[in-house]
């Protein structure tokens, strides 16, 4: 079956996660909703955004697997374990921080579980760029060499716009 995120073109994914987030720039600048609507409508438009990049970076880890040569391919365990972290962040902590007044009770379990969260989208971008490298060069990662790719995961939409193009080729060029 063929992975839409996987090959989409650039354009597309970068449509995918800025319409929702300008429609809601849109609501908020130019039709002046109360404040409580417009927050609402930039709450579920970024949460929108952000599931269709952990998608995309959920296609791009599992989905480049298969074109990995056999005694170079991850194991994907831990990149599925890691990639679990922000999905149960958003959905368990982001409500209790947006609709609880007192956060001090809440803190000592909130902030290890962020830092957790973050180490694990950390994994995940190495994961993926270290994947998308595997495709590319068949070879043996060495070095810094994944620093490019991790920089353009860093900044996403951008990161988008340069790599799905080299990822689309890579496929391209292994079926």
């Amino acid at each position: 079956m063929k992975n839409p995120l996987l090959h989409a073109k650039h354009w597309q994914l970068v449509l995918l996660v800025a319409i929702p987030l300008i429609t809601a720039i849109f609501i908020n600048e130019v039709l002046d909703y109360p404040a409580k609507i417009t927050l609402l409508v930039f709450m579920y438009s970024s949460i929108f955004a952000w599931f269709i990049m952990l998608g995309w970076v959920l296609s791009v880890g599992l989905g480049l697997l298969k074109y990995i040569p056999e005694e170079l391919r991850p194991n994907p365990r831990w990149f599925r374990v890691a990639f679990s972290m922000p999905i149960i962040y958003v959905a368990f902590i982001m409500p209790k921080l947006i609709f609880q007044s007192n956060l001090d009770s809440f803190l000592p379990i909130l902030i290890p579980f962020h830092l957790i969260t973050m180490a694990s989208i950390l994994y995940c971008i190495f994961f993926i760029g270290r994947n998308i490298h595997l495709v590319h060069y068949k070879s043996k990662l060495e070095q810094f060499e994944i620093v490019g790719y991790f920089t353009l995961f860093m900044f996403m939409p951008l990161g988008i716009w340069i790599l799905q193009p080299r990822i689309n080729k890579a496929v391209q060029c292994n079926n």
